[in-house]
Parts: structure tokens; sequence; C-alpha cells
């Protein structure tokens, strides 16, 4: 990160087993990068640490966290299938989920 343009609250969400991308280390860079500069606003940051990549949620969804198609997932790329697992235990994710729509909804109250 070279450069911020944000001005206001920054919300960071992110599942501890996350194995899309490596969410958590990503939040503690962004967190700590922007603690640096002494960004002038909130930053929260909340790491669930039984939960996967799929957080957001605004409905009950456990049944679809249990599947096993909510659990791995593909995608063609020029011909070629890529097969990729999203992470985190099925109960961590969907207790990260609910607690994430709590936390994104409680921040966004701010706005009003």
């Amino acid at each position: 990160m070279t450069s911020n343009n944000s001005k206001g609250p920054i919300l960071l969400l992110s599942g501890q087993d996350d194995q899309r991308w490596p969410s958590e280390r990503m939040a503690i860079l962004i967190e700590g990068w922007l603690k640096d500069k002494n960004y002038p606003y909130e930053v929260r940051n909340v790491i669930y640490p039984d939960a996967g990549h799929w957080l957001l949620s605004f409905k009950d969804s456990y049944p679809i966290i249990a599947s096993s198609f909510f659990r791995n997932g593909g995608m063609n790329i020029n011909g070629k299938h890529y097969q990729f697992e999203n992470g985190g235990t099925a109960w961590g994710t969907m207790v990260a989920r609910r607690n994430a729509r709590k936390e994104t909804l409680q921040f966004l109250k701010q706005f009003k």
C-alpha cells in the first residue's frame, strides 16, 4: 500500500482459515499500515478463528455452509478448470457469518 484515499471509518472482516486468499494477514497489514499513517478514523478489524472465506450473509445459512457446494469452489479460466477450498468449519463459518452481519449493520448505523 502506498496511498489511502479513504475518508471515513473502515471495517475489516476476515476468516482465520480463509483458503481463497490470506484475508486475516491482509486485514492485519491494512490495520497496521493505517495506524502507522495516523489514520484519523476508526479501523475495526474483526478476525473469526474458525471461519473460511464466505463471511457476509443476510440470512440463516447453516444448510448452505454445511453443503459440499459451499465448502468447495471452482472456476474455468481459458478452458482450464481450477478447484479450491473456502476453508473454515461449517459451524465456525456459520457463527462468524451471523456475527459479521451484526458487526456490519452496527458499523453502518453511524452513517444514518
